[in-house]
């Protein structure tokens, strides 16, 4: 296990993965040798193989929820939406306070264009994780979409708030504040 974590770390997969295979062989139920191969083929695109291990380790670990999470990661990547939801739902019912566990959830509904879910997801880690800037722009992003430019115009605001010369944020609102003058003028004419 030492050579596989010292070769992930240099960045060289490849011998990784055979230390790993080596050390499954030894012993099929390690969970940190099983557990890293998943990733490692996760991160290969290997995901029909990251599947396998992935659903050995629930076996062995059911109330793990980052096992869930990586599992639905791998069906996520297939487009098996549907699967990729239990098993990001499955996550959630272990790991309640987790705001990822909301955003994964709820990037499998912005993925599908079913904004009002997606929304509903991201708001839901937003409680959990009022200053994380990345989600909040992520409920800008599903707004806009979503064509509700005043709770976008909310968001940027926050996110103003809390970074006041992110000009990211002064860029979208500045776009925002003319989308909602365009139809206010278009609504009055």
């Amino acid at each position: 296990m030492r050579k596989a974590d010292h070769d992930l770390s240099e960045k060289n997969d490849e011998e990784s993965l055979k230390t790993l295979i080596q050390v499954i062989a030894l012993d099929e139920n390690h969970r940190k040798g099983n557990e890293l191969l998943a990733r490692l083929y996760l991160r290969a695109t290997r995901h029909k193989k990251a599947e396998l291990i992935l659903k050995h380790l629930i076996e062995l670990y059911p109330f793990d929820p980052e096992y869930y999470s990586m599992l639905g990661h791998s069906f996520f990547e297939r487009h098996q939406f549907k699967a990729a939801i239990r098993c990001y739902e499955k996550a959630l019912s272990l790991d309640k306070n987790n705001p990822k566990r909301f955003i994964h959830i709820g990037s499998v509904y912005a993925t599908k264009k079913e904004f009002p879910a997606a929304l509903d997801c991201y708001m839901k880690a937003h409680r959990i994780d009022v200053r994380n800037i990345e989600l909040m722009f992520l409920i800008v992003e599903i707004c806009l979409q979503n064509s509700d430019p005043i709770t976008a115009r909310e968001y940027l605001h926050k996110i103003l708030d809390y970074e006041p010369y992110n000009q990211q944020a002064k860029t979208l609102l500045g776009e925002v504040l003319r989308m909602l003058n365009a139809e206010a003028t278009t609504a009055s004419g």
